[in-house]
């Protein structure tokens, strides 16, 4: 029987490891087809990197203004309360941060920056993003976010634009084949957009330059919720107030003016909390001069009905002596009264069951105003998450049981100060007891006309004070800050190809 022939890979007569030689020999003849794979391959690499557009990192830094002062109180909660203005300030770089992340100030960022607007040039292979650089501008007159998102599962959100001299325009719907033939500013309608396009460029002649150009309408949701992903908001250190805001996108200018429009909305909102706490102090302050005003005309218009009835004139000058001696007493009262009456104002806006912004800056103890204000600080903050959420979100459900607490506590802190003042009152009764002789043998009327007259100083004392309050809080109104303070604006380094591959 023959034998039968096997193949074998050849073996070293030293061991029995396979001859990698012998085996390179077998594929020598295909070595041609090695050489143009591997070109193609690197070819197509060297293509990519060349065309691919790159990627830019914008980095901006703030330091948010410390405006709560250093001097805390601990409550019974366990929270740390800053007496001057109420802030709590464990919490408080957490919230600011939370504050730059949030949806909400991305919108506004892309709605005031029209990035829901974007612009291609179609004269590379690879289109491009253009932005700024673009040489028309779209201005939207109105937009249909209904009809548009059906328009982008259509396919039909994509406009060509090309320039045909003379300021004419021809606009191309590649999925529909359907050509308009228009002008710059003038007013173009589709189904679910109004619009006109500008030139961008100082000469109009100049977008001949351009082959076409690609513009494509998106929802602002879905552009600020795309830019929100990519923010990046960080605390440089747990005991400072820098913050660092990096944003990385396609095209560098598109970055910085993300970053610093997101500042700008931050201090906008900021500002306009603080003027929302304004307004409401000063309507406050003007419905209690309203009605002190009111009283004021009452109790003068009785005394002078009194006077002309009892036929008086000049009472002061014949018990001169005896205001003398009660004057300071009187001072002291009119002081207490004052206090007195804004406590229990307050206690009745509390009582009236409104969750609104609690009147702030009235002239109540110290640590009254920095509860009135930290209140303030927590409604605003909920009414901001309400604006992305329900009531059932933890962030929510914690807030409002911190403004509970504080609302508890500014009402009690009303009481004790209500109940001081009470003490007060009724020492200052026994004092002027003791004088309580030399008054009695005051003639009634006169006894008559100091009751009015004192009336009539409290109320004209509340009234100046509301003045002056009312003038102090139109002042801080006109001269607020930004919240944050610039350290660098954004600014853009290199893309994400390095110089090395560039090279080819």
């Amino acid at each position: 029987m023959a034998k039968e022939k096997y193949k074998y890979l050849p073996v070293t007569e030293d061991s029995n490891e396979i001859n990698l030689r012998e085996i390179l020999d077998k594929y020598k003849r295909f070595w041609p087809w090695f050489v143009i794979v591997t070109s193609i391959f690197l070819a197509v690499a060297v293509f990519y990197i060349k065309k691919a557009p790159n990627q830019y990192t914008s980095v901006a830094s703030i330091i948010i203004n410390d405006e709560k002062g250093n001097s805390t109180s601990r409550t019974s909660n366990g929270f740390d309360v800053d007496l001057l203005s109420g802030g709590l300030s464990s919490n408080s770089m957490a919230n600011e941060l939370g504050l730059l992340r949030s949806k909400r100030l991305m919108f506004n960022t892309v709605k005031a920056l029209d990035l829901n607007v974007q612009y291609f040039n179609d004269g590379d292979l690879v289109p491009r993003p253009l932005y700024d650089a673009s040489p028309i501008k779209v201005e939207i007159l109105q937009l249909d976010e209904e009809k548009l998102s059906e328009a982008i599962r259509n396919e039909n959100n994509i406009l060509k634009v090309k320039y045909l001299g003379e300021d004419g325009l021809q606009l191309l719907n590649e999925t529909e084949e359907t050509v308009i033939n228009t002008s710059f500013n003038s007013h173009i309608k589709l189904s679910f957009v109004d619009f006109v396009i500008k030139s961008n460029v100082e000469d109009t002649s100049d977008v001949a330059n351009w082959k076409e150009v690609t513009i494509k309408f998106l929802p602002l949701k879905s552009v600020a919720a795309a830019y929100n992903k990519k923010l990046e908001v960080d605390l440089i250190d747990d005991n400072a107030t820098l913050i660092t805001l990096k944003l990385t996108d396609g095209v560098a200018k598109r970055s910085e003016d993300i970053l610093n429009q997101l500042i700008f909305e931050y201090n906008k909102e900021a500002i306009e909390d603080k003027n929302l706490i304004a307004k409401n102090t000063a309507d406050f302050i003007d419905e209690r001069l309203s009605i002190i005003n009111s009283e004021l005309d009452s109790v003068e218009s009785g005394k002078e009905s009194f006077k002309e009835l009892n036929r008086l004139t000049d009472i002061g000058a014949e018990s001169s002596m005896m205001i003398q001696n009660i004057s300071e007493y009187n001072k002291q009262q009119q002081q207490v009264a004052t206090q007195l009456e804004v406590t229990g104002s307050m206690l009745n806006y509390l009582e009236s069951g409104s969750n609104d912004l609690l009147p702030a800056n009235l002239g109540l103890e110290s640590e009254t105003n920095g509860f009135v204000t930290n209140y303030n600080d927590l409604i605003l903050k909920r009414d901001k998450l309400l604006a992305g959420s329900t009531n059932k979100n933890p962030l929510v459900v914690s807030l409002n049981e911190q403004i509970d607490q504080l609302r508890s506590n500014v009402k009690q802190s009303l009481l004790n100060q209500r109940q001081n003042l009470m003490i007060q009152k009724e020492s200052l009764r026994k004092r002027t007891g003791s004088i309580g002789s030399q008054i009695a043998r005051m003639p009634g009327q006169e006894r008559q006309v100091r009751g009015i007259e004192r009336q009539q100083s409290i109320k004209e004392s509340l009234y100046l004070f509301l003045l002056q309050k009312r003038e102090e809080n139109t002042l801080e109104l006109s001269v607020t800050g930004p919240k944050a303070k610039i350290v660098d604006s954004a600014s853009s380094s290199g893309g994400s190809i390095s110089l090395a591959l560039k090279l080819f």
